[in-house]
């Protein structure tokens, strides 16, 4: 696989805004993580996106699987899918407030779908009919050990979850702020705004 400068840099760049965006807006490197994401995605796939016909001759071809430009765009395409699904999917349930079945149909669409991307079609001479000599009963039987390993991590992570939600008993309310406390904060937010009166 060749691996050309521009790919790496895009890579990096990508790492370096994640940890840019979890440092949140007290940060004022936060606000370039968008900017510093967007380059890194243009030079880890732009090239490839640029020129379709090159790539799917690339996809299609006996040596795709040795073309990193392939990988990285197959990749990115399921797990972008992936991820808009989670969102998605989360924003339907109820973590965030009301349940929301359109979102959340459409959310699990795009999740099957990522899976459907990632596991069955392969870049490689069958791309357009990835069952013949690519799927078989025997991957799917090797496979099931990694795929019931996942799920059952799943389900425990969300039964630690659900269980830790629901064991704690509810907090009172907080009690509001003295005349002091109210005083020290008033202080805090217009030393902040530039002394609003």
């Amino acid at each position: 696989m060749d691996a050309p400068f521009a790919r790496v840099a895009g890579a990096i760049l990508l790492l370096v805004s994640i940890s840019w965006n979890r440092m949140g807006p007290s940060d004022s490197r936060y606000r370039m993580a968008l900017v510093i994401a967007t380059v890194g995605i243009v030079l880890v796939i732009g090239p490839d996106i640029l020129s379709p016909s090159d790539l799917y001759d690339r996809f299609s071809g006996d040596d795709a699987s040795q073309d990193m430009g392939v990988a990285i765009v197959h990749f990115a395409t399921w797990a972008l899918l992936l991820a808009f699904g989670s969102m998605l999917t989360i924003r339907g349930s109820r973590v965030y407030g009301a349940i929301s079945p359109t979102t959340l149909f459409t959310g699990w669409i795009l999740v099957i779908f990522s899976i459907s991307v990632a596991m069955v079609f392969r870049p490689g001479a069958n791309l357009l009919d990835p069952v013949r000599g690519v799927f078989s009963i025997w991957d799917a039987l090797s496979a099931a050990p990694i795929i019931l390993g996942m799920i059952s991590g799943l389900i425990a992570a969300v039964a630690i979850v659900a269980w830790s939600e629901y064991s704690e008993p509810p907090l009172p309310p907080t009690p509001g702020l003295d005349d002091d406390e109210r005083m020290y904060v008033r202080k805090i937010v217009e030393d902040h705004l530039g002394g609003v009166n």
